[in-house]
């Protein structure tokens, strides 16, 4: 990739340089560009994505490992639907508007968030675009996980 000192280095009086924005940032492409389709985005962690919707590491196949962190984001407006959900109750957590260094897996760390935890998903929970969801396992007890599909309507 062309770094913005390279594109300078040949620089003359009179010349034009023209630089693309992901020359200059290659998160404005992202910026500029937005998801046109449902579903999620991971950020980082081993959660997966196909299609419109999350699945937690291994899912359907086998239970999610020990000490999972995954932070996403929600593409576009859409309404939840979970197809499967059974976490580790009160220990493993499905977290909705947490923020994005929230990783302690208590109830009530972060204000304004919504928690799921054992076999209560989010289902039908509405979601605007850019909301950030994580999901966040202890070290002890592992669960199947969950699958979890963003939908343009409720179902």
């Amino acid at each position: 990739m062309l770094q913005t000192s390279e594109a300078f280095a040949n620089f003359a009086f009179g010349a034009s340089v023209v630089l693309l924005p992901s020359m200059i940032c290659p998160k404005l492409d992202e910026f500029l560009n937005p998801p046109t389709n449902y579903g999620f985005t991971v950020v980082f962690g081993n959660c997966t994505t196909s299609g419109a919707c999350l699945q937690s590491p291994n899912f359907p196949d086998a239970e999610y490992p020990d000490n999972t962190a995954c932070l996403l984001t929600v593409n576009l407006d859409s309404y939840l639907n979970v197809t499967s959900f059974c976490t580790e109750g009160e220990f493993d957590y499905f977290v909705i508007n947490g923020s994005n260094d929230y990783f302690d897996g208590y109830e009530g760390e972060a204000e304004g968030a919504l928690f799921y935890s054992g076999e209560d998903g989010p289902q039908g929970v509405f979601v605007t675009a850019g909301t950030i969801v994580t999901f966040n396992s202890d070290s002890s007890v592992t669960e199947p996980g969950f699958e979890i599909c963003a939908l343009k309507s409720p179902t």
